[in-house]
């Protein structure tokens, strides 16, 4: 008997003949199991074994055409994928994949078609809509083709988090002069190339692309190519609005320069530029200011190129812009640079403060994020997340971890060190029957929070100004505290643990980061650097300082994210306070608080190689091995340690 026969035999349960309803659901589960495992034999082997059982089976008629597509048999796929839809039309990826074998057979509309059935029953899911896209595309609608990218980005932000090389991909893709034109800007830099020498004869018309202008207005660009490009064309928005006549700008120029205003905002201002090019935009920004006073005509472009530079609250008498009429572009730019500031100032005198801030370094810190909060956060993360009970959500995280139930139908969440409220809002998604304090030392921090909260409709958070080593005078326990990113900036972390560790219940749980030494080599060799020329922690500083180490030995550095927005990069390089962490210190952390420990957050392809390095521990859970680990792949930890304990 063959391995495959022996497999069926014990699939069925040793018996012969037809299978009964928990056999062949079993065998079903047990072949996508193995296609998940590149293990096509088998899979095939069980399917067939099922079909000959049932033969309308719709999930292994499915799953043998997913074999034969990937194949590249699409005409045998189509007829097996037409058949499991035949058997049950309302499954999404049936009609998603059989898109893919008709584009594979070159019926490219019933390919387009079939993909927009599987999004009419499946409208929420980001990959669909990212298929039906590239099928677009190809088919040379780019107008249809950029609704459908947009829609998956606002379903999943993280995309500009987690997958910025695929946004670079996609902005390429969608607009082939773009990538042209990054390359060339990166071949002159620091030379600013014209706006003809960038695009070619197209000009600004080239830059008609709603994908782009969506990005730009949604994020923060995390890439050194994007930037430079960005920086030049910024210089030729500048040069074209020192001379536009008030009726003349084109409409769809004028949505990409509001684009790129909102752009530069996200990021603080970050790109780099001349000292004619500062004054020019100097020049104009008075203008403006004296138009906003005259009750003269203004260009509409003005406006957003004037937004590219600075923020519009320093121009003389803004406020003035809101009494006028604008177009959509420059209305949403006005929305984003005037009206949700003063918003921020309205809440910041609503929010309570819970305990006094220490003296010292908590001063310090607080300063440094009310002048740089961070970071400006857009769409909503995480909008389809499932909620999950904190137990279940840590079992299913961590599987073969021992964690004692608390069998709770509510979780109160301390959230110590909240930010802008990104976190918090993805925290409030994963955990079901949260009900979330958030704290922070910095007011700014905690009114962009707030507004972004109201803006989203999100009510089980409650925000408060509080200090992490008074927060004694709280009175409240928590079924978890979360202080990620945040303890490290004490000045005795150990302090502020104790505190923290003192504020959960028993068996309850803490979610730590904390930046890792090793993982951090090169942010501390490029601090020493910025130390060493006299960089300090301002706005141009910080520009300079950028520019500075990209042509240095430590252009490393740049592979940080937090190296593309001002506060973050004073995040990273500026901070008045920074500790930094060996795995061994962390065992001496935990052993000092009687913490147990659960596991680190870390992506799945870095499980795997933990898991093929240490077999003996399947639970992950040996920090002793991590410890191993870490010095064998230093950059593991390179956000920081991110790690979950429970108390006893």
């Amino acid at each position: 008997m063959s391995r495959k026969e022996r497999g069926a035999t014990r699939v069925q349960g040793g018996r012969s003949g037809s299978m009964g309803a928990a056999d062949v659901a079993q065998a079903y589960e047990q072949a996508v199991r193995h296609l998940q495992n590149n293990q096509i034999e088998p899979a095939e082997f069980l399917c067939r074994m099922v079909l000959g059982s049932d033969p309308h089976h719709a999930g292994c008629l499915h799953l043998l055409g997913a074999i034969a597509l990937q194949a590249g048999q699409a005409a045998v796929a189509a007829d097996l994928i037409g058949k499991a839809i035949a058997s049950r039309k309302n499954v999404a990826r049936y009609h998603d994949d059989l898109g893919f074998a008709l584009h594979a057979l070159g019926k490219v509309a019933d390919a387009i078609e079939s993909h927009k059935r599987a999004i009419r029953l499946d409208p929420d899911n980001t990959q669909l809509h990212l298929n039906l896209a590239n099928k677009l595309l190809a088919a040379g609608n780019r107008d249809e083709a950029a609704t459908h990218f947009i829609k998956a980005m606002e379903l999943t932000p993280e995309m500009f988090h987690a997958w910025y090389s695929k946004i670079k991909a996609l902005l390429f893709t969608t607009s082939p002069a773009f990538e042209d034109a990054a390359t060339r800007a990166s071949a002159a830099w620091p030379r600013r190339l014209s706006i003809e020498e960038l695009l070619g004869g197209g000009g600004f018309r080239a830059l008609s692309d709603r994908t782009l202008t969506f990005v730009l207005a949604s994020a923060p660009v995390r890439d050194a190519a994007l930037e430079k490009l960005l920086t030049s064309i910024r210089y030729s928005v500048l040069q074209h609005a020192v001379h536009a006549e008030s009726d003349k700008t084109d409409q769809d120029l004028l949505e990409f320069c509001c684009a790129l205003a909102r752009q530069c905002f996200l990021n603080e201002y970050v790109f780099d530029a001349t000292a004619d090019e500062e004054q020019a935009a100097e020049r104009l920004k008075n203008d403006l200011g004296a138009a906003i006073e005259a009750n003269a005509a203004i260009p509409p472009i003005w406006i957003a190129a004037v937004g590219s530079y600075f923020p519009l609250e320093a121009v003389g008498g803004a406020a003035g812009l809101l009494k006028r009429g604008w177009p959509r572009a420059v209305e949403d730019l006005l929305t984003q640079q005037l009206r949700e500031p003063a918003e921020e100032r309205e809440i910041a005198q609503t929010i309570p403060n819970l305990s006094p801030i220490a003296s010292g370094t908590s001063q310090l810190v607080r300063q440094q994020y009310e002048e740089n909060p961070y970071p400006r956060w857009v769409l909503q993360p995480y909008a389809k997340l499932k909620q999950t009970p904190l137990d279940q959500y840590i079992k299913t995280r961590f599987p073969g971890s021992f964690v004692l139930d608390r069998r709770a139908s509510t979780t109160d969440i301390l959230i110590a060190g909240c930010g802008t409220g990104r976190h918090p809002m993805i925290v409030t998604k994963m955990f079901a029957g949260a009900k979330i304090q958030a704290i922070d030392l910095s007011l700014a921090s905690m009114s962009y929070a707030r507004r972004q909260m109201r803006k989203f409709g999100v009510t089980n958070i409650s925000f408060a100004q509080a200090d992490i080593l008074t927060l004694g005078a709280l009175g409240r326990t928590f079924d978890l505290v979360d202080t990620t990113g945040v303890l490290h900036h004490l000045a005795d972390p150990m302090e502020g643990l104790r505190a923290l560790v003192s504020l959960v219940r028993p068996r309850g749980f803490l979610r730590i980061g904390l930046y890792s030494e090793l993982a951090r080599r090169d942010v501390v060799a490029a601090r020493e650097y910025c130390a060493t020329r006299g960089y300090q922690p301002t706005a141009r500083d910080i520009r300079s300082a950028r520019q500075d180490l990209r042509t240095s030995p430590f252009c490393s550095v740049e592979r940080f994210t937090d190296f593309f927005c001002v506060s973050e990069c004073r995040d990273l390089l500026f901070h008045v306070q920074e500790h930094r962490f060996t795995i061994a210190q962390l065992k001496q952390l935990l052993a000092t608080h009687s913490l147990t420990f659960i596991g680190f957050e870390l992506i799945d392809a870095v499980r795997a190689v933990y898991r093929s390095r240490f077999p003996g521990d399947p639970a992950m859970q040996q920090l002793d091995n991590w410890e191993t680990f870490e010095s064998e792949n230093p950059d593991t930890f390179t956000n920081m340690y991110e790690f979950w304990v429970q108390t006893s």
